[in-house]
């Protein structure tokens, strides 16, 4: 066999292997069968609430992450069988990191809210400025009113566009970060 090919395969094993254990694990942690003595550390170039500590060799932000306990194929199969994994909970990245986190669902929550008040905005100003009362006469229509009904309109659209476009764009990105994983 090519050695190219043999070391894709090969690779592609490891891969697999690799995956089918942090499912193992995840399920594990799920059971709660965690090995209470060893715990691993997860790095990060930035603090958040998540990477609550600071490692000053490595100068990265990291946090304690749980350690399935160490049991033999045999035990793993025993215990699925009482406790069968559920497939859509068990992934080989943190579900946090897989669903819409808090920062995705602001930027929907305020590109929403600014649709809002803007279309809100805009129907107050269309009876408000772009028909003026003129003394002794009925109401006119004012162009410049309209002007400034429809910038006030057709901004708040592209402002709720902008937003979402950027949210759908981290979603997209924070996938793709955690599928190269």
């Amino acid at each position: 066999m090519n050695i190219k090919i043999q070391e894709l395969i090969e690779e592609k094993k490891k891969r697999l292997d690799s995956s089918k254990q942090a499912q193992r694990d995840k399920h594990l942690i799920k059971l709660e069968l965690i090995d209470e003595e060893k715990s691993n550390r997860e790095y990060t170039d930035v603090y958040s609430d998540k990477y609550p500590y600071y490692d000053p060799e490595k100068k990265k932000h990291y946090r304690e992450v749980k350690v399935a306990l160490n049991i033999t194929e045999q035990e793993y199969e025993e215990l699925c069988k009482y406790f069968p994994p559920d497939s859509k909970n068990i992934n080989t990245y943190d579900s946090y990191e897989n669903t819409l986190n808090s920062h995705e669902n602001t930027l929907n929550v305020v590109a929403n809210i600014t649709l809002g008040v803007g279309i809100l905005c805009t129907i107050i100003l269309s009876f408000s400025i772009v028909y003026t009362d003129v003394p002794y006469r009925e109401s006119e229509f004012d162009l410049t009113g309209f002007a400034i009904t429809l910038s006030v309109l057709l901004t708040t659209i592209l402002t709720w566009a902008l937003l979402r476009v950027i949210s759908s764009i981290s979603t997209n990105v924070r996938e793709l970060n955690n599928k190269t994983k």
